[in-house]
């Protein structure tokens, strides 16, 4: 006899707490929208994110929190791949075929083969559209605040929300180039 696994998932956490009022024991799992408040200290079991919101530190922070992380609508072949390399529990896609073939050319590669992959996928670039999907951008132009503020704008329009942005500045302050920034700007 198969047993079918229940979960429950829902876009308001009191809902689910009504739930499981009703169903002890019952796998919830809060769908995030938006980045409010801290998701993962939510009471479910799970948190499904859209996958730009599933940063490594995101689903490291659920790992520790005891939560699994399931990510949304993951259609692009790289996207597919960072995903996995996070160790996300599970991968919603309108494309199976397209992550099992992922998945399977992944498999197949030593670990050094995978570091090299993911080596791979840092690229030196000053055109703008590439940066779209990036998790995190280093900048690295002239040490003058308006070059840097005109760099920082560009890329933060077509960088997720939930990008970093990186400066190696050396002589200006960070703090005067983050009021530029609508991302997280760290200085390495």
């Amino acid at each position: 006899m198969h047993l079918l696994r229940q979960r429950l998932v829902a876009l308001r956490g009191i809902a689910l707490q009504q739930v499981e009022q009703l169903q002890p024991g019952l796998e919830t799992g809060l769908i995030v929208t938006a980045a409010v408040g801290n998701v993962i200290k939510t009471d479910t079991d799970f948190v499904s994110l859209n996958s730009a919101r599933a940063t490594a530190s995101l689903v490291g922070q659920a790992r520790a929190a005891g939560k699994k992380v399931h990510v949304w609508t993951v259609n692009r072949p790289e996207v597919m791949l960072r995903m996995i390399e996070r160790n996300v529990d599970n991968v919603i896609t309108d494309d199976p075929a397209a992550l099992v073939r992922v998945m399977h050319e992944r498999s197949g590669l030593t670990p050094q083969e995978q570091a090299e992959a993911v080596l791979a996928r840092i690229k030196p670039t000053v055109d703008y559209a590439q940066l779209e999907g990036a998790d995190l951008v280093i900048e690295a132009v002239f040490e003058h605040r308006g070059i840097k503020a005109d760099v920082t704008a560009k890329a933060e329009a077509v960088m997720p929300r939930t990008s970093v942005f990186a400066s190696n500045t050396s002589t200006l302050p960070i703090t005067g180039l983050a009021k530029a920034s609508k991302l997280s700007l760290i200085h390495i």
